[in-house]
């Protein structure tokens, strides 16, 4: 893998001169660095990328496997679903990269179509993507067919097991919209699926991948447990009323909606992240 650093990825990003925006997406920009960099990827490899709005990272992992490397990106939400950077902001800048990349939008995700012969791929990444398919159920089936031809799996998401009380209402903000969505069977929240990190790696073991390395990152800079937080305050009375009458439900919502409230999402830290590198054999 060709070493990267921050400002060698920041001048190909060339930020904007608003204040604000270049400091929070810097912080993304320093996260998923150090992400790559722990991956370790090959000078020259193929690699799948499942990810909501993962236009930077892709950026990243295009700078660090070279000219040669090829990404066959997924998107997995809408293009207007990641802040402070979205699907189609930064990915002009990848058009310009020698890199060879592919972008494949929500609307063919999962790839059941798309026939990877064994081997052509030295790993699939699935950078915070669970959280957005709509059940549990998704990522089992994309494990299990990626394990047919794809030896290394790397992984990224957000973390339950937090431990800093200033994490706990972008903890509530997650499960309630999770809930909702499993309760509507409908994308009307952000996040559709809750899935821990025990679920993931029994998942992984399931298929025959062995965990190689578990890591906790550090997100303490990140903004995304403030988001979510401000998605909720500000949508939440609306998606209450697109569900059902059942009282019972809506009032348990109501009552949980009401405890969300009472956090201000200027002083929510995000949830940890865990990083997971899992291979066959």
């Amino acid at each position: 893998m060709i070493p990267l650093k921050l400002n060698e990825v920041l001048k190909v990003i060339k930020l904007n001169s608003n204040v604000e925006f270049v400091k929070q997406r810097k912080s993304q920009i320093e996260y998923q660095l150090e992400l790559v960099n722990q991956w370790q990827l090959k000078t020259g490899g193929r690699y799948l990328l499942i990810g909501p709005n993962q236009s930077d990272l892709t950026l990243i992992i295009a700078l660090a496997i070279g000219d040669k490397g090829l990404i066959e990106s997924f998107e997995v939400t809408p293009g207007c679903g990641s802040a402070p950077v979205t699907f189609g902001v930064s990915d002009t800048k990848l058009l310009n990269l020698n890199c060879r990349i592919h972008f494949h939008s929500a609307k063919i995700f999962p790839f059941a179509e798309f026939n990877f012969s064994a081997n052509y791929f030295d790993g699939v990444i699935i950078a915070h993507a669970t959280w957005y398919f709509a059940k549990y159920d998704e990522l089992a089936k994309i494990l299990q067919q990626v394990s047919k031809t794809i030896q290394i799996i790397y992984f990224v998401e957000w973390d339950l097991n937090f431990t800093n009380f200033r994490q706990w209402g972008a903890y509530l903000a997650y499960l309630w919209q999770g809930e909702i969505a499993q309760m509507a069977n409908s994308n009307i929240t952000n996040i559709r699926s809750i899935i821990s990190s025990t679920e993931v790696i029994n998942l992984l073991i399931k298929n025959h991948y062995n965990i190689k390395q578990k890591k906790i990152i550090d997100t303490s800079k990140l903004l995304d447990g403030s988001w979510q937080l401000m998605y909720v305050l500000i949508n939440g009375k609306t998606i209450l009323k697109q569900l059902s009458s059942d009282l019972v439900t809506n009032n348990f919502l109501k009552h949980e909606l009401s405890i969300i409230e009472k956090f201000d999402f200027e002083n929510v830290q995000s949830l940890p992240s865990y990083s997971l590198i899992a291979q066959k054999g």
